[in-house]
């Protein structure tokens, strides 16, 4: 539910009539990204406060009867397809190309699925199959996917291997704590998935975090890494579903958005017209701030 802040931030974005020539995502971000490039930014306030609010979404009882803590087939089925529309006519024909990050399910690896090329009710949903928090897998052309963030939490990489010069990240939380291994209780790994390589990735996902602060701190010769990550305390955690503190969090994603653009506006070249924006879920303390 963090993604809200990523939501304000792009109710910013849009309203000063902001470009991307790529978009690489995952998870809340990917979804929010879609809305954007789909002329529907203000959409992702909505859904948060109208659809996914209360115990429409994520209901921890449901773990007694074998359901999913995150019900993203009502995400997907219901919210995206008929209570509150994306336009995935308008998706698909974007000239801006949305790199959604998803997880092999047999090699733990990252995989990235597009507006252009893929199916994009599929994708989203596989993008935001968190292990243990929905209990399926996502099937698609063969293969079996589940949350991009387990492979990809920081998709940085992925856009400067896109040929990025200049990106912006939105993060949302601290880096530095996910940059630490966690401590679990042995056997606990196989409640998450049955697959060995995914279970391995879920072990080692605090290096990709540290691997993509390593990025943020010292970007590639030639590159622009722009970073937009909360002013104050985020009040939503991953599953926050009071009304009011999602709302809360969404309007402080739109502050720091117009805030950025103060920077990352005036700094570009004034022939310009567009660059690369890397969604991401972790703000790295030592980045420098916009």
């Amino acid at each position: 539910m963090r993604g809200v802040y990523t939501s304000g931030v792009l109710e910013a974005f849009d309203e000063a009539g902001l470009c991307f020539d790529s978009i690489v995502a995952c998870s809340a971000g990917a979804c929010a990204a879609a809305s954007y490039l789909a002329g529907q930014a203000w959409r992702n306030r909505r859904v948060y406060l109208d659809f996914l609010d209360g115990k429409k979404l994520v209901r921890f009882s449901r773990l007694l009867t074998g359901g999913n803590v995150m019900d993203i087939d009502y995400f997907i089925d219901d919210v995206t397809l008929r209570l509150c529309p994306l336009d995935l006519n308008a998706l698909g024909a974007s000239e801006s190309r949305l790199h959604i990050a998803v997880t092999d399910w047999k090699t733990g690896e990252a995989r990235y699925l597009n507006n252009h090329q893929d199916d994009l009710l599929t994708a989203l949903r596989a993008t935001c199959a968190l292990p243990l928090f929905y209990r399926s897998e996502v099937r698609y052309q063969g293969r079996r996917y589940v949350d991009g963030g387990v492979a990809d939490p920081i998709p940085v990489a992925r856009a400067l291997e896109l040929g990025a010069t200049e990106v912006v990240v939105v993060l949302t939380s601290s880096i530095e704590t996910r940059g630490k291994r966690k401590l679990r209780l042995p056997g606990t790994e196989r409640l998450f998935s049955s697959s060995p390589a995914l279970r391995r990735a879920l072990r080692e996902r605090h290096l990709r975090y540290r691997d993509a602060a390593n990025v943020l701190e010292a970007p590639p010769e030639g590159v622009t890494i722009r970073v937009v990550r909360p002013t104050r305390a985020l009040p939503v955690k991953r599953t926050t579903t009071d009304r009011e503190l999602l709302e809360q969090g969404c309007d402080l994603g739109k502050h720091d958005g117009k805030r950025s653009l103060r920077v990352t506006l005036s700094a570009r070249p004034t022939n310009a017209r567009s660059f690369r924006l890397a969604f991401c879920r972790s703000r790295d303390n030592q980045s420098r701030e916009y």
